[in-house]
């Protein structure tokens, strides 16, 4: 299977992880720059006025400010990558859903070698195979039931009955 070449395969799951993070990184520097700042303002407070020491404090993170804002693009871009490891499988799995349910032939689904919930596609498959035996079995069962009524017309007799000795005559065998 090829690697993914998309940012973002399922846009609500990832939008909603990319948003969250960037929530707690914003609440995280800002934490930061408050106790690093209220640090430098406690132990200058004795040489210059309070709002001064705090405004050198803020003024003293500018630099840590701006490698962690130029880092938080890789941050995310990380994390949304990452997150393909499970939003990708899901998008899959959801897909071969709607193609069973509408009908399309059943496809076997395989992830990615390093994505998550490998165990997942293998249930899946089981479930598609049982799925196609059942339903073969299926149409056996309704041709043989086809025949017995066509069979029990031609004879005269009541199909239900001639089933119903069919049935009886398999369970000894």
């Amino acid at each position: 299977m090829r690697p993914r070449n998309r940012l973002l395969v399922d846009p609500e799951v990832q939008y909603t992880i990319g948003s969250r993070i960037l929530l707690h990184w914003c609440l995280f520097m800002s934490g930061l720059v408050m106790f690093c700042a209220s640090l430098a303002m406690f132990s200058e407070t004795h040489h210059k006025p309070i709002m001064e020491s705090f405004a050198a404090g803020i003024k003293s993170q500018v630099p840590m400010m701006v490698v962690a804002a130029l880092l938080l693009p890789v941050f995310l871009r990380d994390t949304l990558r990452l997150t393909n490891r499970f939003a990708g499988p899901m998008y899959r799995l959801r897909e071969r859903l709607k193609s069973f349910s509408e009908g399309h032939k059943h496809v076997p689904i395989k992830f990615r070698p390093n994505d998550f919930w490998q165990p997942a596609a293998e249930e899946f498959n089981v479930v598609i195979q049982q799925f196609d035996a059942l339903s073969r079995r299926n149409i056996e069962l309704e041709a043989e039931l086809k025949r017995i009524e066509t069979d029990g017309r031609r004879s005269g007799t009541d199909p239900s009955i001639a089933h119903e000795d069919r049935m009886s005559a398999s369970a000894v065998r």
